[in-house]
């Protein structure tokens, strides 16, 4: 057992979020948790993009559906636009004498390839993510 990452990429196309089915790594990775949105148990001390924001406003029908299904068990919704992503210092942030862009290998260079290859205003183009340990979210 452990806390898995799920995450789901939409982009913005003529005003209406629409998913994008990419399949991206989930790693179990708690750093980049605590990276991302500031989660977990013993990461204090990791600078995050963001806490958790919670669904955004308008989501894809698809991805509502996904986290309406998912509500008992997913914990700190939040999400990112790839502008963020692009515009966050993973080389230049240093956490124990590495840059977070080492510590985020093994989400970072795949995830990010294929949201550029959307080709699209990476201000319409977001990751929504969740995390999850397969037990009841005790906020329900």
């Amino acid at each position: 057992m452990g806390t898995d990452i799920t995450s789901i990429v939409e982009q913005r196309i003529g005003g209406i979020w629409q998913r994008v089915e990419i399949e991206l790594p989930d790693p179990r990775n708690h750093l980049l948790y605590a990276m991302l949105a500031g989660v977990g148990r013993c990461w204090q001390d990791i600078e995050h993009i963001t806490t958790p924001r919670g669904l955004p406003e308008k989501v894809s029908p698809q991805t509502q559906m996904e986290l309406d299904r998912m509500a008992r068990i997913a914990c700190c919704v939040s999400y990112l636009t790839y502008k963020e992503l692009l515009e966050w210092d993973w080389q230049g942030k240093i956490y124990q004498g590495r840059a977070y862009a080492d510590w985020a290998s093994n989400f970072l260079p795949e995830t990010m390839t294929k949201l550029e290859a959307l080709q699209a205003d990476p201000a319409d183009v977001r990751l929504i993510f969740y995390f999850d340990n397969g037990e009841p979210n005790p906020w329900v």
